[in-house]
């Protein structure tokens, strides 16, 4: 929420006139956790660092379909249509595993070479999903679409990519969290932005071809950023 709170912000003090400002700031704070950040959590950080990961991506989901629903809406409703959108296969996994692990329950050792080894593609899939956006940037480009974007392409990517990581970083080394929780949020925090946005804002009649390309550009800058920003969080937050 911290993120779409500074990406307003940003939209209202920079692209007021563009009357976008929703858009930018869900673009801003939402970011892809779930198919790229828990992948990755489970390689740097193991299954602790995933289990984290994974409750890090219901909270974007359950905000996602709340608040970025309620904020889209033109007669800001809340009813069991959007209720119903938050039941999904991440949150129902993470609800039936928290319920084994309180019940001290341990499923049989071929389900969990199963899931050990399904869990293994999870990353190999997300650098073909990176592919996929690729391609999706290059026929944006032969459109003309993305010359269309440009001028507030520039805002969601920053604040989503650079200004709520260090956001996070901050708050986190204020809060003194476990170290593993910590580096969990910080990555979790500098993903790009999610692929979901461009279903939410065709279901709302928001700009919908604007969050496809953010997703697009913002996954491929985070290529970049994503390992810089690890580095240099981690020297400062973990290691200081």
């Amino acid at each position: 929420m911290a993120g779409i709170g500074i990406g307003y912000l940003f939209a209202v003090l920079f692209h007021k006139k563009v009357n976008r400002t929703k858009e930018l700031a869900l673009l801003s704070g939402l970011g892809n956790t779930g198919f790229i950040g828990i992948p990755l959590c489970a390689v740097l950080l193991g299954p602790e660092g995933a289990l984290y990961a994974a409750m890090f991506d219901a909270g974007v989901d359950v905000t996602l379909w709340t608040l970025g629903a309620f904020m889209l809406q033109k007669d800001r409703r809340i009813g069991l249509g959007m209720l119903r959108t938050m039941i999904n296969t991440p949150i129902i996994a993470i609800v039936a595993g928290l319920g084994m692990a309180a019940a001290r329950f341990r499923p049989p050792e071929v389900l969990v070479d199963l899931i050990d080894r399904l869990a293994a593609i999870a990353a190999p899939l997300a650098m073909f999903y990176i592919g996929i956006l690729v391609m999706t940037l290059f026929r944006k480009r032969a459109e003309g679409s993305l010359g269309q974007k440009k001028a507030t392409l520039w805002l969601p990517v920053s604040v989503k990519l650079i200004i709520l990581p260090v956001f996070a970083a901050m708050l986190g080394k204020g809060l003194a969290l476990d170290a593993t929780m910590l580096q969990t949020v910080m990555i979790q925090s500098m993903m790009p932005t999610l692929t979901l946005a461009s279903m939410l804002f065709a279901k709302y009649s928001a700009d919908e071809e604007m969050g496809a390309i953010t997703t697009v550009c913002s996954t491929l800058v985070a290529l970049l950023t994503i390992p810089l920003m690890i580095y240099a969080l981690n020297a400062w937050v973990v290691g200081g």
